[in-house]
Formats: C-alpha cells, sequence, structure tokens
C-alpha cells in the first residue's frame, strides 16, 4: 500500500504543472469541460510543453518533491504552467493562431468553442435583437449573454420593444430575458454607425447577421453603451 501510494503522488507531482495549466485554461475560456478522462489527457498534453520549456530554460522542467514548494525549480515550473495556461487562453479567446493557420490555408477552422461564440466575438460593437417566443422582438445591449443553449438569460441593457411597424418602446434600463423565450439573435449596425455611413440615421438598423440557441451558446461581455441610443 505504500508503494503504490507514493507511485500514485509521484504520477500527480509529474502532472501537477499540466493540471495548473489546464484549470487556468478552462477558467478563462467557455470551452466545455470534457470528461475526467481526457482531462487527464489535456493535463498530460500540458506537462509535456511545460517540461519542454522548462529544459530549454535549464530546468528539469520536473517537480521532484512536494514537499518542497519554496524551491526555486518548483516556482519556475508553475510558474510556467500558469503563463502556458494563460496564452493557450488567450488563443482561444481571440482566435489568433487559428486567423494565422487559415490566412496560409492550413485550415479553415477558428478556434472559438462554439458558432455561437464565434457570431458574439464576430460583433462585438452590435447591438442585437432578440426574436422571442408569442412573436415578441425585443432591441438593445447585449451585455451578457448564457453560457449553454438550455439555461441562463441575456442580460439587455437599454432595452425597447419593437412592434410589427419596427416602432419602439422603451423597457426600462436593464432586462433580463430567459434563454428559453429565445428563438433567434440578430446582430444590427448601431444608429451611430448609420449616421457615419449614411449621413442620417434610419428608423430601424439593418441586420448585420443572426444566429439561433439551438446552437451551442458561450460567454462574453462587450462593454455596454454609456447612454440610452439615440431614438430616430
Amino acid at each position: 500500500m505504500h508503494e503504490w501510494s507514493s507511485a500514485t503522488i509521484a504520477v500527480l507531482t509529474f502532472l501537477l504543472p499540466g493540471f495548473l495549466s489546464a484549470a487556468v485554461y478552462f477558467s478563462m475560456t467557455s470551452v466545455p469541460k470534457p470528461p475526467a478522462f481526457e482531462r487527464v489527457i489535456q493535463a498530460l498534453i500540458f506537462t509535456t510543453i511545460v517540461h519542454a520549456i522548462g529544459a530549454l530554460c535549464g530546468l528539469s522542467g520536473i517537480i521532484q518533491d512536494l514537499a518542497q514548494p519554496n524551491s526555486i525549480e518548483f516556482s519556475a515550473t508553475v510558474g510556467i504552467a500558469l503563463l502556458l495556461g494563460a496564452l493557450t487562453a488567450v488563443a482561444v479567446n481571440t482566435d489568433a493562431l487559428h486567423t494565422i493557420l487559415r490566412h496560409c490555408r492550413i485550415t479553415r477552422e477558428t478556434a472559438y468553442p462554439t458558432e455561437w461564440y464565434a457570431a458574439f466575438a464576430e460583433h462585438p460593437n452590435s447591438y442585437v435583437v432578440l426574436h422571442m417566443t408569442r412573436d415578441r422582438r425585443l432591441y438593445g445591449w447585449p451585455s451578457v449573454w448564457p453560457s449553454r443553449p438550455n439555461e441562463g438569460h441575456f442580460i439587455i441593457l437599454n432595452p425597447e420593444w419593437l412592434t410589427r411597424d419596427d416602432k419602439r418602446h422603451e423597457a426600462g434600463e436593464t432586462i433580463a430575458v430567459p434563454i428559453t423565450d429565445v428563438e433567434l439573435v440578430e446582430f444590427v449596425r448601431s444608429a451611430k454607425t448609420e449616421h457615419s455611413r449614411d449621413g442620417d440615421e434610419a428608423d430601424t438598423p439593418p441586420a448585420a447577421a443572426s444566429t439561433s440557441p439551438e446552437q451551442s451558446a458561450s460567454r462574453s461581455a462587450p462593454c455596454p453603451p454609456t447612454s440610452r441610443e439615440p431614438r430616430a
């Protein structure tokens, strides 16, 4: 039993940098956490990269003893693991690496976890029109949106109900809309954009894109406008 415990501790110690990187990565992205076995595999991959970087920096890259957490090697390895997790999260959230790969015609994929996340990431300055059940439409600024397609709420700032003839009626300062009431999300240009392009504000901003909550959802948080958008 003593030998088994020692072996287990040794394995966990070896994989510790990878688990740290994975923990940082999943905490900073909207990527769904995989099953336990796949998370161990991901930790092993992160661990291999951390050890390789440590070797290039003149370290063994392996934490030998958790009983000496103040050692230089321990601190350096943990630092590399945390930095690796953060940089990987940045690459996924910004689609930076895949943008280069698409430019080189190596892939057509994106780093975003879902098409839903990509839609919001590609329209960071857009207002939205939520097409809801019972033929209702709500226009406003999406401060927060759900991480999953079957639970959560949209938080809409400066909301306005849209009638069938596209007239607007204010709905308060903020409104929370359950995702179960939303059938379609329409991205629209703001009135400021329309004014700069056409010299006159349009009565209803034209649609830029749309996406459905039946696809997988992800979280993001664009900066809200400082004041309500002027009405036509």
